[in-house]
């Protein structure tokens, strides 16, 4: 079987299928026994637990062409209810039509008690959970969404801390610094705290707060750092492209340079 779903009406369910579906996203032990929840119940705690989105594993749901077929990796998948879809090893094949522009999505139907696997030449809708794109030449373009948990960023425990040096520079606008981070499924950053150094002198920087931003792919997100002489605001510009986040500052100061202790989610 190349996939199931969980947790859907008039269907049977073990306490080890829960348990292995609420260890995706907490720290893990038992945590359900085989009395006292309806699925309705479960749903609801996992929709209070994580976002919608596919789990933040590299591969996990990941749309891929092995020779001529394509076919949805194994991973599991979280919808906005909180019931969801989990693909075994072995992945589940879809069929692409060829020289159109194909999206691949999940989408929960109620009416039929099912998750659905969709390519449609239309896009997908806030509803669904989007995977990838196919275009008109068979290329695939990852499109998907990552689930994020619910809960308080100090206890978080995905948290990358990462401290960027932006060095002296002419110009309001600072050289862009490039980060690997790894792997692509990171969504969220925070500014820690901002420090400057000028001819010696360090002063630091008052932020907007300890708030995630989420990301966009491939467009600037800003975080303030405060005022300058009273009318000038140094902005923080974030970029993510793939794996990649860019990083640099706006409405510089003058040739100063800059530390920037970052949260990365």
């Amino acid at each position: 079987m190349a996939y199931k779903c969980s947790f859907l009406d008039n269907e049977t369910y073990s306490a080890q299928d829960v348990n292995d579906i609420f260890a995706r996203i907490t720290s893990g032990g038992v945590i359900f026994t085989d009395t006292g929840y309806t699925f309705g119940d479960l749903n609801a705690v996992q929709s209070e637990i994580a976002t919608d989105g596919v789990t933040r594993d590299v591969n996990s749901c990941k749309v891929v062409k092995v020779d001529d077929t394509y076919k949805i990796s194994k991973g599991v998948c979280f919808m906005n209810d909180g019931s969801a879809i989990i693909f075994d090893e072995d992945g589940q094949e879809i069929e692409i039509t060829n020289g159109v522009e194909n999206y691949v999505y999940l989408k929960r139907n109620v009416v039929a008690n099912s998750i659905d696997i969709v390519v449609s030449e239309e896009a997908w809708d806030e509803e669904s959970i989007p995977l990838a794109i196919v275009d008109e030449e068979g290329i695939v373009i990852d499109r998907r969404k990552y689930a994020r948990a619910k809960i308080e960023l100090a206890t978080s425990g995905n948290i990358q801390n990462v401290t960027v040096n932006i060095p002296k520079s002419e110009g309001v606008t600072s050289d862009e610094i490039e980060i690997d981070m790894g792997d692509p499924t990171f969504s969220y950053v925070t500014v820690w705290d901002a420090k400057v150094l000028s001819d010696g002198d360090e002063s630091e920087r008052v932020t907007t707060g300890k708030n995630l931003v989420e990301l966009i792919e491939n467009e600037a997100v800003v975080v303030q750092l405060g005022e300058f002489d009273g009318d000038k605001e140094e902005q923080v510009h974030f970029r993510k492209d793939g794996q990649k986040l860019y990083v640099c500052i706006i409405e510089r100061t003058g040739d100063v340079e800059y530390t920037i202790n970052i949260g990365v989610i």
